[in-house]
Formats: C-alpha cells, sequence, structure tokens
C-alpha cells in the first residue's frame, strides 16, 4: 500500500535533478553567486566550461532561489507569464529553490559551452532586476 507513493517520490526525485545536484560536499566553489532584494551577482561573468561547483549566498532579507538557465536571450528578455509572475525556464539545467535569508548553499553541474541566465523566479522577482548573464567557454 505505502509503495505506490513512494514510487511516485522517487520518481519526482530523480526527474527534478537534471545533472544538477545540491551539496555540501567539501569542494570549493568555481563561481559565487550573491541574491540578494532584488538582484543577483556572480564573482566572474564567465567560466569555463564542465564541472562547476557554484556557492550560493542569499543576503537578502526573505527566501530566494537560484535557477541556471542555458539560452541566447539576453538576461532581462525571457518571457514573462502574466498569471504567475514567473520568467519562462525553457532550457534550465539546475536550481536550488527556498533559499532562506542569510543561508549559503553550494549547487554542482556539468555545464556545456554558452550562455547562461541565472533568476531568482519567485513571482515577480526576475521582473524586479533577480537575474544575471554568464557565459560559460
Amino acid at each position: 500500500m505505502l509503495l505506490a507513493p513512494l514510487a511516485v517520490l522517487v520518481l519526482a526525485a530523480s526527474a527534478c535533478g537534471g545533472g544538477a545536484t545540491a551539496t555540501d560536499s567539501g569542494e570549493t566553489p568555481n563561481l559565487t553567486v550573491g541574491l540578494a532584494d532584488f538582484k543577483v551577482t556572480v564573482d566572474h561573468a564567465s567560466i569555463p566550461a564542465g564541472h562547476v561547483v557554484i556557492g550560493v549566498r542569499n543576503a537578502g532579507s526573505m527566501p530566494h532561489e537560484l535557477k541556471v538557465i542555458k539560452t541566447d536571450q539576453a538576461p532581462d528578455k525571457l518571457p514573462v507569464d502574466g498569471a504567475t509572475a514567473k520568467a519562462s525556464e525553457d532550457g534550465k539545467v539546475g536550481e536550488l529553490l527556498n533559499i532562506p535569508a542569510g543561508a549559503s548553499r553550494k549547487l554542482v553541474l556539468e555545464l556545456a559551452a554558452g550562455k547562461y541566465v541565472l533568476i531568482c523566479n519567485v513571482a515577480g522577482h526576475y521582473q524586479l532586476g533577480m537575474r544575471t548573464g554568464l557565459e560559460v567557454k
């Protein structure tokens, strides 16, 4: 009886990964992302392709999230759904959700060369400026 809900939970958890791993491992970040009310900053505008450890710190006063989206669109040009007040996540390769104020987390990704946009997609935050670009070479 309990196996069906457990199977659904396992499938849902594995489907969300997309090759991304939230980790507390000892790996040193090679990209640092700062979240604040209402901006996203990175310590490097470009990084090498491959194994990337992203250190994320929420310096804001409320919970934020980080979505990493591979796209050729400019950071401020992602389509926004008026009903949800959220930006399109087409091309998303990784995410960290519900990062409390003052908290730090790590996200480990394998990034291919290309252009990426890093956003907070809590309703309305993208439109308020929580976005930045990143080039992976």
